[in-house]
């Protein structure tokens, strides 16, 4: 709740199966970031084994509720604000995840997180399930939302969104506002509508 303000994430935040995080309007978290580049991307967001990349990130294995208002928006940020081109990872919405909704939410200065031997939808949003985001904003962020479809019940829904890059994401990278692949025909299970682009491009 935004009582306890500014939240700050310096570890791996796993959200358990039949496990829902809410966040409540006007909510803030700091999540740890690192520089993102080619010389130590690798090394700062990756996993090695067990030990976790120094850019932190959110595993859903349940689900998030965070819904804010037009006047109490929730924010997702990196922790280092004066550092450009600092990233944190991703919010990985697991194959094994419920619905997750996000409404009135910000999200900044997000990268992605490797793992291995898995193929994970990086973003400030990565999704392998179900989804709804509506009237939320993402800035400067590598991909605002990348998504890979497996599964054949999956609902994503991307409305009255914003997507831009002031900042730039950094040297050598580039991504898009809304990236979706997926393996099976998914008509009535996608719907993306009434969303705006500043210096971003999307591809389906």
């Amino acid at each position: 709740s935004p009582e306890n303000n500014p939240y700050k994430v310096t570890s791996v935040l796993d959200v358990d199966d039949d496990v829902t995080l809410t966040i409540l309007p006007g909510t803030e978290i700091f999540i740890t970031s690192a520089l993102f580049n080619n010389d130590t991307y690798i090394e700062d967001f990756a996993f090695h084994g067990d030990e976790e990349p120094t850019a932190k990130m959110f595993w859903v294995e349940g689900n998030i509720i965070a819904e804010g208002t037009a006047q109490d928006s929730i924010l997702f940020t990196r922790m280092q604000q004066d550092s450009t081109h600092f990233k944190w990872g991703t919010i990985y919405l697991s194959e094994q995840a419920e619905l997750s909704r996000f409404k009135h939410c910000r999200f900044e200065h997000a990268a992605m997180t490797v793992i291995t031997m898995l193929i994970v939808p990086t973003g400030a949003i990565g999704i392998k399930n179900s989804v709804i985001v509506n009237n939320c904003f993402f800035i400067d962020n590598y991909h605002g939302i990348k998504a890979y479809c497996p599964n054949v019940d999956t609902k994503i829904e991307i409305t009255n969104c914003y997507f831009t890059v002031n900042e730039g994401v950094a040297h050598g990278y580039s991504g898009r506002a809304i990236h979706i692949r997926s393996y099976d025909f998914l008509p009535n299970r996608i719907w993306i509508a009434n969303n705006k682009f500043h210096n971003r491009g999307s591809s389906f």
